[in-house]
């Protein structure tokens, strides 16, 4: 149904208002990032970047989201939903955090697409057994509770013949992906908090994150039944030239001044982060960027 230009007009107040309270909360006083406005405008404008995505999975996998079911496991602001349904995706989202999903619903309106969101934990999906088409699981699996069940369950509801993607960090690289810092590999939290109050940034954020790693992750995938890819190269590549493709992907945005020991550090090691990090996939340790098929109870047995 069409908006009408007030009702728009409200829609966006509210939805810049909210997103940027929320994101405002994690970038600032959860991470401590000093350049927290400029994530908060690259945030908004992730809906292309998110179509990059699907589009490089879709030509990896050789496979068409149009009509569908498509899952986003931990679908946060919405963007990746927002895509799923432009490229024709029947779209479900579920977060564990209402005030997320109302972001995510406030966002669909805008762009005026259809999708729906659940509030459930990854390890607790209200879905059957082979519901989906494609599902996906983008840097949720850090933060889960167990994270063996969220797999479990992730690999359940994916159809036989359908497409997984799942992306988190490996942390046998020395860098902390949120903090945007380099990080001693699974660094115990208790010395994780001192080194980070060093670096002048809360602390209480690392007690949120799971120590997965590359062999760990595709070990549980394995045994859930599912077949893994690596596509982290093939990925890049495509959902770098999808990304030249979109109105607004690669905007340069406004550099945050460095004003505090706070900034000064952020930035040096966001830097160093950076460098370690291609160091690092450069020797085969790399982060985690897996396509699942999943294996029918035939080929199992």
């Amino acid at each position: 149904m069409k908006l009408e230009t007030a009702e728009i007009t409200a829609l966006e107040s509210e939805f810049n208002a909210k997103i940027h309270a929320h994101l405002r909360h994690y970038y600032w006083d959860c991470l401590g990032l000093y350049d927290w406005n400029k994530r908060i405008d690259d945030r908004k404008n992730e809906i292309p970047r998110a179509k990059a995505w699907l589009k490089a999975i879709e030509k990896i996998s050789d496979f068409d989201l149009k009509n569908k079911k498509m899952l986003d496991i931990g679908s946060g602001w919405g963007g990746h939903i927002i895509a799923g349904a432009q490229l024709g995706a029947i779209c479900v989202g579920c977060d564990v955090d209402e005030e997320v999903i109302e972001v995510a619903r406030l966002r669909t309106r805008l762009c005026g697409v259809e999708a729906e969101f659940v509030r459930t934990a990854a390890e607790k999906l209200p879905f059957a057994d082979n519901e989906f088409d494609y599902v996906q699981s983008v840097s949720v699996l850090e933060h889960v509770q167990d994270v063996l069940l969220a797999v479990k369950e992730l690999v359940r509801v994916l159809k036989p013949g359908g497409v997984g993607f799942v992306h988190a960090p490996n942390y046998f690289i020395p860098i902390e992906p949120h903090y945007k810092i380099i990080f001693p590999s699974k660094c115990p939290k208790s010395i994780a908090k001192i080194y980070l109050r060093l670096l002048a940034r809360p602390a209480d954020f690392i007690d949120t994150i799971n120590y997965i790693d590359y062999r760990g992750i595709k070990s549980l995938f394995e045994s859930s039944g599912a077949v893994v890819s690596d596509i982290l190269n093939e990925f890049k590549t495509l959902s770098s030239d999808y990304s030249l493709e979109g109105a607004d992907c690669g905007k340069e945005t406004v550099k945050a001044p460095i004003r505090s020991y706070n900034a000064l550090m952020g930035k040096l090691m966001g830097r160093g982060s950076v460098t370690v990090r291609n160091f690092f996939q450069i020797m085969g340790i790399r982060n985690i960027y897996f396509m699942l098929k999943k294996q029918s109870n035939e080929t199992r047995s």
